[in-house]
């Protein structure tokens, strides 16, 4: 019985484990995507075209690629990495239901609380953080590396990071869960619960110092009111537009505002440094784990990924990957305007997508958050799902009737 429930929530347990032990999850998440993805190799059975298959199987490429062309072991994890990815992506693609998406709803909710209470005790109690620091004893860092509680790659106490590893991530998690509250206001339920539970998140994204996420909270609540009543939405876009030039708005609620200057002039010198590290590597890339230290041959510096999701993909899986990601991006943005203009009457889970597939540009244009697997593989199902969902949509039909979407209306 209990291999049964063990086998048949697989996906919903490495997911949560994303949260709680993070290494567990991905670890559990990516054998699922190699062992699916071996059974179909074995089996011969046929992979069925599509955009994000495809963009997944000239990741893989470009990685192996790489990995010849500079004959370095480690990156061959990064083949290992993409072909779990595209297993994942097949084996959700496959088992997606009204359901699993429910779980997974009610999952990133609760991951995203599960952060900012942890956050609460890295903020209020410094020695906290301090416990889990690279320099710590071992047992404590593999505590600290189990968790997510180790804060990595950035040197700001006073930044909430929950258990992923990094603000930025963090801020990731909780525009997530922010999108979905702002779902299940649009089905108006529990409104009291949820709307304590947004105060809650909003919060928690102004304490990760995020300004992309202070930003992209901001406009997912301008397409909450789109989606609510399209008037408002304008309204209210329009308003802050004015306000903000008015009273300069943007100084008060950007965190660390003060650095903005010397942030905006190093996100330019990474970006074009990226530029020439892409011109460089221009066909395979140098893989995300070859990053830093062509970055650190050319500009003489430690950074670990491109801080553009662009960028990042064209540097870390050359022109291969990041056409296949540009094409990727057009196509989920094609059909998501034919599913809005197909299904003019509000479908129960359409909006899940429409505001969950924002967070990704919005966290994407200023960093690069797909970089972690942590991220990643909960990405990877949003696309698996958005695929599912509207495989049977016809496009070009009347809009009036709208049918079954693997049973996800």
């Amino acid at each position: 019985m209990k291999m049964n429930f063990l086998k048949k929530h697989s996906i919903e347990i490495g997911l949560l484990l994303l949260f709680l032990l993070p290494p567990l999850g991905i670890g559990l998440l990516i054998i699922i995507g190699l062992i699916h993805l071996i059974k179909i190799i074995k089996t011969k059975k046929p992979l069925h075209f599509s955009i994000a298959s495809f963009f997944f199987i000239n990741l893989l490429i470009a990685s192996i690629g790489a990995s010849f062309m500079y004959m370095e072991i480690k990156y061959f994890m990064i083949p290992i990495l993409i072909a779990s990815y595209l297993g994942y992506y097949l084996y959700v693609k496959e088992r997606f239901s009204k359901q699993l998406l429910c779980n997974y709803v009610r999952i990133i909710i609760f991951g995203g609380i599960y952060i900012a209470f942890i956050g609460q005790f890295q903020l209020l109690i410094p020695e906290f953080v301090n416990l889990f620091q690279p320099k710590s004893h071992w047992f404590i860092q593999a505590i600290g590396v189990l968790t997510g509680w180790m804060p990595l790659s950035f040197d700001e106490s006073n930044r909430l990071f929950g258990s992923a590893y990094n603000p930025n991530f963090a801020a990731f998690f909780l525009l997530m869960s922010i999108a979905l509250l702002l779902w299940k206001l649009l089905r108006r339920e529990n409104i009291l619960r949820n709307s304590g539970l947004l105060l809650i998140l909003g919060f928690a994204i102004i304490q990760t110092g995020s300004r992309s996420g202070v930003i992209g909270m901001i406009l997912l609540f301008i397409i909450f009111l789109f989606r609510y009543r399209w008037q408002i939405g304008a309204g209210l876009a329009g308003l802050l537009g004015l306000i903000s030039l008015k009273f300069d708005l943007i100084n008060e609620l950007l965190p660390r505002y003060d650095t903005l200057q010397v942030s905006a002039t190093g996100r330019k010198n990474i970006w074009e440094n990226s530029v020439h590290i892409w011109s460089d590597h221009p066909f395979f890339g140098v893989t995300p784990l070859g990053f830093r230290e062509a970055y650190d041959a050319f500009a003489h510096d430690k950074v670990a990924h491109a801080h553009n999701i662009f960028l990042g993909f064209f540097t870390e899986y050359g022109t291969i990957g990041g056409l296949s990601f540009v094409l990727l991006f057009i196509a989920i943005v094609v059909t998501v305007v034919l599913t809005m203009y197909t299904c003019r009457n509000r479908k129960k889970y359409l909006d899940i997508f429409l505001l969950l597939m924002p967070v990704f540009l919005m966290t994407g244009m200023l960093d690069h958050p797909l970089v972690s697997p942590q991220t990643a593989l909960l990405s990877i199902f949003v696309i698996a799902g958005w695929e599912r969902y509207v495989k049977r949509i016809h496009f070009f039909a009347k809009p009036a009737v709208e049918s079954n979407h693997a049973g996800v209306q």
